[in-house]
């Protein structure tokens, strides 16, 4: 599996993304499964870990294609690593996730 950089985000500002679901996956196949997603310190997956309960929502639910996810306030993330992937759950309660992304949480400049 590749390992990518991680995604560096300024404590503070919105945190606002759109992630694609592959397109090996076709469309509409995850329109009636639920998404949600947590940032967690990285490598810590435990109660003290959890960094923030993300917003997540289809951007086209009929394609199942995009996922927005979202929060506004992230003044007092912690500095430094955090893991982040989506959660999809179906109606009967079968579960898959995405591949782990790691976010760089650094300070901004302007206050």
């Amino acid at each position: 599996m590749p390992e990518f950089p991680p995604v560096c985000f300024k404590r503070g500002q919105t945190f606002a993304f759109v992630m694609m679901i592959p397109t090996t996956v076709a469309d509409g196949v995850l329109a009636t499964w639920t998404p949600k997603a947590q940032l967690r310190r990285h490598k810590n997956n435990t109660r003290d870990g959890l960094i923030a309960n993300i917003s997540c929502s289809w951007a086209d639910p009929l394609t199942s294609r995009f996922v927005f996810i979202s929060h506004n306030l992230t003044k007092d993330w912690p500095i430094g690593l955090a893991d982040l992937d989506i959660q999809f759950q179906s109606s009967n309660g079968f579960i898959i996730q995405s591949t782990t992304t790691q976010l760089n949480i650094i300070p901004g400049v302007t206050q």
